[in-house]
């Protein structure tokens, strides 16, 4: 199968199940009042973001399962079952009755649903990544992969997209009675269409090549493979951070600058569409220059001049809105493009799948706190404490960036 026909696959899936994992932010402000009690909202908001972060602590547990799976049995058997399980989830999601109608049991049985969610989630961009990259020669493996990543950002597009056109159809108050299901519908929907397309996908050559018994992953990944795991984890954490901060930004943005729900939407799809469009660029770039130098220079850049990025808000109009969204996604976009491949090139095929997972769901996991801290600082502090703790992790990256100078390409001295 050519690799162009592999990237469009591999894309259209990854984007589909990236809507389904982040249109729960997006509505974060509407599903607080439906699933738990009235009364202060930001304990609300805090509750909601607190079942957030739970779909983001399983993901190492179920990267790990799927990562094992894949690693064992095949990359293609675990899409189809990653997407299978994220369709069920996101669909009954949006079907669950609400506080007022079956009590705590509400909050309950929607937390045991992100748990199904962030298990399929766990395993959805590291299967992605290691079978594109296994597809794909070294000479465009960073401008393909581009592609897919990409696609994640198109996902979260349309996902806002759609949740920008429901708030702006719907009163508000029909946003908190009903509206609020729609995008989970559509994305369980979504999703099943998705399983289809991963059906016309081939198995990769590296994993055909080095298939055969292995029961002790694990125990390979972690002896061999050690310091690996560790450089990759470091390598995400800022990326991660930063990526998710991006998911709490419609309660950061309304409650500590009072923009409006509906300007918030929009510019960050617009956001999105943006870096969607700059990651294949950067991509294309990764193949020309070092990659690893493409993760330091947007921590450096943090570093230097985050502070002045921050500071744009306080002008408070749509247009200081957008040009720190733009700028921001900007930075994203020249991140993206190389920490993912440079993940996926630095463990070998026998533990390949497992690695990335583990190490891309462990740096996610810990970024998960970054809403809840978004939620308190939102409710106790000044309008850029929340620059204070992108700033550390952006200083975290710059000195894990030089470790990552010593990374080994494992798949490039791999023979097929």
């Amino acid at each position: 199968m050519k690799p162009q026909k592999i990237t469009l696959l591999t894309s259209v899936g990854s984007g589909l199940e990236y809507y389904d994992f982040v249109i729960y932010a997006l509505l974060a402000s509407y599903m607080a009042k439906q699933f738990f009690p009235e009364g202060n909202y930001y304990a609300g908001i805090m509750g909601t973001f607190c079942i957030f972060a739970v779909g983001y602590f399983i993901r190492p547990i179920g990267g790990v399962i799927f990562g094992l799976f894949g690693d064992c049995f095949g990359r293609k058997k675990t899409f189809l079952a990653s997407m299978l399980l994220m369709a069920f989830s996101t669909a009954f999601m949006g079907l669950l009755p609400t506080y007022k109608s079956i009590g705590l049991s509400a909050p309950i049985i929607f937390a045991l649903f992100r748990v199904l969610q962030g298990i399929s989630f766990g395993a959805e961009l590291p299967g992605s990544l290691t079978f594109l990259t296994e597809h794909v020669g070294n000479a465009k493996r960073g401008l393909h992969c581009s592609f897919m990543i990409a696609s994640v950002g198109l996902g979260v597009t349309v996902g806002s997209f759609i949740t920008y056109i429901v708030s702006k159809s719907l009163t508000t108050q029909q946003m908190f009675n009903w509206g609020w299901r729609i995008p989970f519908l559509i994305g369980g929907v979504l999703a099943i269409a998705g399983y289809f397309i991963r059906k016309q996908a081939v198995e990769t050559p590296y994993f055909i090549k080095n298939q055969k018994k292995n029961d002790f992953i694990l125990r390979e990944l972690f002896r061999k493979n050690f310091w690996q795991v560790m450089n990759g984890i470091g390598i995400i954490i800022f990326p991660a951070c930063f990526i998710v901060f991006v998911l709490a930004m419609p309660v950061y943005l309304h409650q500590i600058f009072n923009y409006s729900m509906s300007d918030i939407y929009f510019v960050i799809t617009v956001g999105y569409l943006w870096s969607s469009l700059l990651i294949p660029l950067f991509g294309w770039l990764s193949d020309k220059v070092d990659r690893k130098k493409l993760l330091f220079f947007p921590a450096i850049s943090i570093v230097l001049f985050g502070y002045f990025l921050f500071k744009i808000l306080a002008f408070k109009n749509f247009y200081a809105l957008l040009i720190f969204i733009l700028l921001y996604q900007l930075i994203i976009a020249a991140m993206s493009a190389s920490y993912f491949v440079m993940l996926a090139e630095g463990f070998p095929t026998r533990v390949r799948f497992t690695g990335v997972a583990f190490c891309y769901n462990v740096a996610y996991a810990l970024a998960a706190l970054i809403p809840l801290l978004v939620g308190y600082l939102c409710s106790k502090t000044s309008s850029f404490a929340v620059f204070w703790i992108v700033l550390l992790f952006a200083i975290l990256a710059v000195i894990t960036s030089f470790s990552a100078m010593k990374m080994k390409n494992h798949i490039q001295g791999e023979i097929i």
